[in-house]
């Protein structure tokens, strides 16, 4: 284990038939060689964090922060906050703001209704967990599309923590459709009206694109979608879902063009960046009762058969006697 350690862009080194690490640690520099390399950096770790161009365009960053940042929120006391987005953070970040004295926070979200069936407690079976990737394509793309329609709904605690400050407010069917700014007052227009604050809190996610990822600039180019492998039926296209890695059985990257790149089989995407392929594997607790074992087994067995000749060698001349 490497605490403090910064990795950058990953190279295949055909001459070691390793990947070649560059870390930084502790302002040092050094270059480490690793056979297999598993890519395990969170949620947002096959993509970035997201923030609308509409939010980005109109307001200096004093003005806004998504759900992820470290917000000063001692400094919304006696201000009016705008929420974007009705997940778990969002209703998370608006309690709290509330907590730390503002004087009201509006949460808006483009759905008629909040949602309040949770697809992801449905999914909480070994069937699902274990074996989604072990089906067809359209199948999985099936599957995951309806969760992905069906959305996130906050924990029932959380929405409660919310709802219980007289100064918190709902706006369903609220798309944002401009954001300015007039003097120190923000002026949001929605499908539901005009609305003034004075900060605001982006709950939003994060998109799915492996180009932002600065690990794999050097290798991004290679490696395959959804979109270089599927194509959905008319009205189950979902942009995001199409720019998900499309995954091997035990998470690793496939090629995008058969033969240019062979070496990504050697780099595995335990993110939720798996989702599309894999389903839960790398983004739930749940699911890392079965896909830590898949993507151990998909190492183990890559490696042995890479090292097979050796191992051969090794049993023939093995002459360890038992008595």
């Amino acid at each position: 284990m490497q605490p403090r350690t910064r990795v950058g862009a990953l190279e295949w080194n055909e001459r070691e038939r390793a990947w070649d690490v560059p870390c930084l640690r502790d302002g040092r520099r050094e270059r480490l060689f690793a056979r297999r390399v598993v890519l395990a950096t969170g949620i947002d770790g096959s993509g970035a964090w997201q923030i609308p161009e509409l939010v980005r365009a109109a307001l200096p960053e004093r003005l806004y922060a998504h759900t992820r940042a470290d917000i000063d929120f001692a400094a919304l006391s006696g201000k009016r906050v705008a929420v974007l987005g009705a997940g778990a953070s969002a209703f998370d970040n608006a309690a709290t703001a509330l907590e730390h004295g503002a004087r009201a926070v509006r949460l808006f979200f483009r759905r008629k209704r909040l949602v309040d069936v949770n697809p992801y407690r449905w999914a909480e079976f070994v069937g699902f967990l274990h074996h989604l990737g072990d089906l067809p394509d359209e199948d999985k793309w099936r599957f995951i599309l309806q969760i992905t329609r069906m959305g996130q709904l906050p924990p029932t605690d959380t929405y409660a923590r919310a709802k219980e400050h007289p100064g918190f407010h709902l706006h369903p069917g609220s798309s944002w459709k401009s954001v300015a700014l007039r003097g120190d007052v923000i002026v949001i227009t929605t499908e539901s009206g005009v609305f003034e604050v004075d900060f605001v809190v982006v709950g939003t996610g994060f998109t799915t694109d492996l180009a932002l990822r600065p690990e794999l600039s050097g290798v991004e180019p290679y490696i395959a979608r959804w979109q270089d492998r599927y194509a959905p039926a008319e009205g189950e296209r979902h942009e995001d879902l199409l720019r998900h890695p499309y995954l091997g059985p035990h998470f690793e990257f496939t090629e995008r063009a058969p033969g240019t790149a062979p070496y990504v089989r050697h780099l595995y995407n335990y993110t939720f960046g798996c989702l599309a392929s894999l389903g839960f594997g790398g983004a739930s607790i749940s699911g890392m009762k079965y896909s830590i074992p898949r993507l151990v087994s998909g190492i183990t067995g890559s490696l042995f058969e890479e090292d097979r000749a050796a191992h051969f060698e090794s049993l023939a001349s093995y002459a360890e006697k038992e008595f």
